[in-house]
């Protein structure tokens, strides 16, 4: 039996569709709900009716008896350029010095193998996993901001593309310790990159399509300490342009503008 899709709807025209759940995950009153043998009915790109029947006419009936209907999904931290390869090896695989994290020693293993053909059909296989699976927003966090943009104008997902910013890199030489590689000039050139490319997709208007801002490491924190006793304040400033911080406590923490 040929699986129902909404692919083959012309959500450009006037035609209406109506589809016959199993199970519908609605919304009413500010309240989500969970509406059992309902129908969803589609006219162009428009939802104009959910409930337990409809009284009109429809062009077409798509029967979703077996299957549930509901919202588009959200997801808000996606790496489309890389997570197919993720997938039962970074995510998986850990040493405990590193929390059981793969990270530390996959991740840069991964990076060093990847060419840009195959971080272009990651970001295309991305999308189509998505979208396969309910869902329809996306936040994207990477380097291959521009294929990305090409992808999403393709796909028709919505999407939220953050170029990534860096002054510094983490990696480990003995497999046992975490470094860190600083470079500022990086930093200032990527945010300099994400700042345009935020620019640029609020002139073309498309709503479906924006620009965010995604800092990943900033530069080591420069300390100061007061001299009265018994407490210890800490100061620094980033120089990735983030708001200079202060706290007063015997920890040391990252401004708001660092992950």
């Amino acid at each position: 039996m040929e699986e129902p899709s909404l692919l083959a709807h012309d959500f450009d025209s006037e035609k209406t569709l109506l589809i016959n759940a199993g199970v519908v995950v609605a919304h009413q009153a500010g309240e989500h709900r969970i509406l059992h043998d309902g129908v969803v009915v589609i006219r162009g790109n428009e939802i104009i009716h959910v409930g337990r029947s409809w009284d009109g006419r429809p062009d077409e009936v798509m029967d979703a008896r077996n299957k549930v209907v509901t919202p588009g999904f959200i997801t808000t931290h996606l790496h489309a350029g890389g997570s197919p390869l993720d997938k039962s090896w970074i995510e998986d695989i850990g040493t405990r010095q590193f929390s059981y994290s793969g990270l530390p020693e996959m991740l840069p293993a991964r990076g060093g193998a990847m060419n840009e053909a195959g971080e272009r059909a990651s970001a295309d296989y991305s999308q189509i996993e998505l979208l396969k699976t309910g869902t329809t927003t996306m936040m994207e966090q990477g380097g291959t901001s521009e294929y990305i943009l090409e992808a999403v104008r393709r796909s028709g997902i919505r999407a939220y593309i953050a170029p990534i910013f860096k002054s510094g890199r983490w990696l480990t030489r003995n497999g046992s310790k975490i470094e860190y590689e600083w470079s500022p000039e990086a930093g200032e050139a990527g945010l300099d990159y994400a700042i345009q490319f935020i620019k640029d997709r609020e002139a073309e208007g498309d709503d479906r399509i924006r620009g965010s801002s995604r800092p990943r490491r900033s530069t080591p924190p420069r300390k100061t300490y007061s001299s009265a006793p018994k407490r210890r304040a800490t100061h620094w400033t980033c120089r990735s342009r983030c708001t200079r911080a202060s706290r007063s406590s015997s920890s040391t923490r990252w401004c708001s503008g660092t992950a």
